[in-house]
């Protein structure tokens, strides 16, 4: 029987395409998901205000990218994908996951159909390249279906914001809409432009890897002309967290079921079979998951750690799985993986460290 590929161990975590340009203008770089990332530039909050009024640039080359090819691919991951996808039409895409037999998850991935025959998959950066790789071709037998780990090729740069469509613009790019993946050519490169999943209320732009360093500096003249500024992965984390947009490696496991995060739109419920489908069908048409990812907001502004586990009345009442400040809210916020019975709005938690909070709903208001 075939097992789930391992991740591949990593001793030191990976450096980004431009990460050496990212530390000389002195933005602190620390491990994320197997990446060496910038935490911020200078100044964390105004990075958080400049993305939420005006705009804001982050360098998202720590996304997984998987090219997928031949003839055969979309109709061999349409068996193998929670997602309906044997009819994706070039330039458009789809979530979807890849579940074990009883439902849980090997991967979270977008996938777009590029051209005929070609698409990309795309993961959050908890999911190797390899690993992705060896986990989509590894029932490929005599179709005409290949995947590449791609992620060395291409550097990827987002930009949020309500200015985004104006940075875009600036430099020669066209807003894609949801759920549409578009080609362009500015600034000397040629690129896609997409939104991800795992960048909540961005537009990704992502190019050839040789040509990063001026397509980066193309488009910070551009935000900068907004008002706008580079960001880290402080000020995106609280984004993140707010928008309820959880990260598999992170807030999401193989131990989780898409629905724990009512990940909907990764499933299709009536595209037949695949692994899985028989646990999803019956949480959709018979009843719930035994968790539910929760909105957490703390009484303090002092984030409790990652990782501890949540107690109410005395009882275990899961884990927090992800926490930050929120300077909108003013206090320290979090998503956290409950029993179904503690989700709640108003459900009171404890975690280990002693931080006091309540369940909200999903995203935060």
């Amino acid at each position: 029987m075939a097992t789930t590929p391992a991740q591949p161990e990593q001793t030191e975590p990976q450096a980004l395409p431009l990460g050496s340009l990212h530390e000389a203008e002195g933005a602190p770089l620390a491990p994320v998901c197997g990446w060496k990332v910038p935490l911020h530039f200078g100044d964390p909050e105004a990075e958080y205000t400049a993305a939420r009024e005006s705009a804001a640039l982050m360098d998202v080359s720590f996304l997984t990218v998987v090219e997928a090819s031949g003839k055969d691919h979309l109709e061999y991951l349409n068996r193998r994908l929670s997602q309906r996808l044997i009819e994706l039409e070039p330039g458009t895409g789809l979530r979807a996951a890849q579940l074990n037999g009883e439902g849980r998850m090997e991967a979270d991935m977008d996938v777009f159909a590029v051209e005929e025959g070609r698409s990309l998959l795309l993961a959050p950066p908890a999911a190797s390249g390899p690993y992705l790789q060896a986990l989509a071709d590894k029932y490929v037998f005599s179709e005409d279906a290949q995947f590449t780990d791609a992620a060395e090729r291409h550097a990827a740069f987002a930009v949020f914001g309500p200015a985004a469509g104006k940075v875009l613009r600036d430099v020669g790019i066209g807003a894609p809409e949801r759920g549409e993946i578009v080609s362009f050519t500015a600034a000397g490169q040629d690129g896609y432009a997409f939104h991800s999943s795992y960048l909540p209320g961005a537009v990704v732009v992502m190019v050839n890897r040789a040509g990063a360093k001026d397509f980066w500096e193309a488009l910070r003249r551009a935000t900068s002309a907004t008002g706008g500024r580079p960001i880290g992965f402080h000020a995106f984390d609280t984004l993140r967290v707010e928008a309820g947009t959880p990260w598999w490696g992170i807030d999401l496991t193989e131990r989780s079921i898409p629905l724990d995060a009512d990940l909907h739109d990764a499933i299709h419920t009536n595209k037949g079979c695949y692994p899985g489908q028989e646990t999803v069908a019956k949480i959709v048409n018979l009843g719930h998951p035994p968790r539910k990812l929760v909105g957490l907001l703390f009484e303090t502004a002092d984030p409790p750690r990652a990782g501890e586990k949540l107690t109410a009345d005395g009882k275990s009442a899961g884990t927090l799985t992800t926490s930050t400040y929120s300077p909108r809210l003013g206090k320290a916020v979090g998503l956290g993986m409950v029993p179904w019975s503690y989700r709640e709005p108003g459900t009171e938690v404890t975690a280990e460290s002693g931080a006091g909070a309540k369940v909200v709903a999903l995203p935060f208001a």
